[in-house]
């Protein structure tokens, strides 16, 4: 039925607008923030596991609460060290930078 299918497309549009409203909040929400993630290393500050944008976006869900989607965590390469490092987050014609601190155990 056609009516029923752009009932369907419409509510489709309204839920793809609603949750780009709720991502671009997030990303404000967490613009400027320290994320901070205890893992294991070395004496010489090396990871026993690398740190990729799962793990990121688990921390940020778990710290304040945002749902990021992964894909939008812009991560050159894992992370294989401690410190503190710069991660930037697109989505949505949204963007925010978050500072992920890696702390050993």
């Amino acid at each position: 039925d056609l009516k029923q299918w752009e009932r369907e497309g419409e509510k489709a549009t309204e839920k793809k607008l609603s949750d780009e409203t709720s991502l671009r909040e997030a990303l404000k929400k967490i613009d400027g923030k320290t994320v901070t993630l205890t893992v294991r290393a070395n004496e010489s500050g090396g990871l026993f596991e690398a740190i990729h944008e799962k793990q990121i976006a688990e921390a940020i869900a778990k710290a304040f609460g945002a749902l990021i989607p992964e894909d939008g965590i812009n991560l050159p390469e894992p992370i294989k060290k401690i410190g503190a490092y710069e991660v930037s987050i697109v989505s949505g014609g949204a963007r925010a930078s978050i500072t992920v601190s890696l702390g050993a155990q």
